[in-house]
């Protein structure tokens, strides 16, 4: 829940400064085409931003039947970290 409301946040201060700058740059114009261009990348954003996680990390989805293979090497993992 605490996550949701960061990102709605982050994603709000974004459209906030973006309009501010549009509204410094062209004035009432500038201020609706900011606030349009920001409506699209927050959506884009929020909407895409699994994806983009894992594209940044080089993930990728997994098929049920490769959840057997994979899980015990994660909480190998996990384990290894919690204990340093």
């Amino acid at each position: 829940m605490i996550n949701r409301l960061k990102i709605t946040f982050l994603l709000f201060l974004l459209a906030i400064l973006m309009v501010t700058m549009g509204s410094a740059i062209g004035g009432k114009s500038g201020m609706i085409f900011a606030f349009i261009m920001a409506l699209g990348m927050n959506f884009f954003s929020y909407w895409f931003s699994g994806k983009i996680v894992l594209m940044n990390a080089a993930g990728a989805h997994l098929m049920h039947s490769q959840i057997r293979i994979v899980m015990p090497e994660c909480l190998y993992r996990a384990s290894m970290i919690s204990m340093s």
